[in-house]
């Protein structure tokens, strides 16, 4: 059986819907000069797909949605082709979107002639904050720099899933501060950027590290928080990345809510 049938079941739909499955299958086979995982796919589940874009690495890019702020790609090469060449293509991507939320894999066509990649580029759009916020709520999220935070959580594939509906819920109240801290060991002190001197009474919290994070560790981070706010509630996720390992990231948005 194909691992693109464990993909999530709208990312798996909008695909087959679009005849991008055989893409997606293309590039996540192991054999190939960049292969990609899964998970660095799964990613794009909880985005807006806008749509694609086909051209040659020799030719300009052609018009694409300027909505598009992510990106994933499939670069056709035959067996001459460098990192080098790759390179170049991406960064002219980065350039051209203005993102560095770019997944690329690549895909052997030895019918392309030498210095020929041809270029097959899926844009995608991330939740929008400021529709989902009203102004005030979100330019306190800018205060207290957590806007790239909520993003990322909502692009995750997690574990435990955050979504916006539970960032809608604290919406209601007032901001207080953020944590966004990486921690070497659990026993280092939160960082939390605080914005009001008032006490929080809610948090949406979020902790990411490799396959080797246990509940034991998401509930000692927790309760090193309660220890500094006992009566505040807690909507915990956990999210598996690989690359994090074996660092763990903590994201948190304490809010008040009378």
């Amino acid at each position: 059986m194909s691992l693109i049938f464990d993909l999530p079941m709208k990312l798996y739909s909008e695909l087959e819907d679009n005849n991008l499955l055989s893409l997606v299958e293309a590039i996540t086979n192991e054999k190939n000069f960049i292969s990609v995982d899964l998970y660095d796919i799964e990613v794009f589940d909880r985005k807006k797909y806008l749509g694609r874009i086909d051209y040659i690495n020799k030719d300009a890019i052609p018009e694409f949605n300027k909505e598009a702020d992510s990106l994933l790609v499939c670069f056709n090469i035959n067996k001459n082709t460098t990192l080098g060449d790759i390179a170049k293509e991406v960064d002219k991507l980065t350039e051209a979107f203005k993102t560095n939320s770019i997944v690329f894999g690549t895909n052997t066509d030895d019918s392309l002639e030498n210095g020929i990649i041809k270029v097959t580029c899926l844009m995608f759009e991330s939740p929008d904050l400021k529709k989902l916020f009203d102004e005030k709520f979100y330019n306190d999220l800018r205060k207290c720099n957590f806007i790239k935070d909520i993003e990322e959580m909502l692009s995750y594939n997690a574990l435990i899933n955050i979504d916006a509906a539970d960032f809608a819920k604290l919406a209601k109240g007032e901001v207080i501060g953020s944590i966004s801290q990486t921690f070497n060991n659990l026993d280092e002190k939160y960082k939390i950027n605080i914005i009001s001197d008032k006490e929080p009474t809610d948090c949406i919290f979020n902790v990411t590290s490799g396959t080797n994070l246990g509940l034991k560790d998401v509930n000692k981070l927790i309760d090193k928080l309660r220890l500094l706010y006992p009566n505040m509630n807690i909507i915990f996720g956990t999210t598996i990345l690989e690359q994090m390992s074996p660092l763990i990231k903590v994201q948190a948005l304490l809010t008040r809510s009378e």
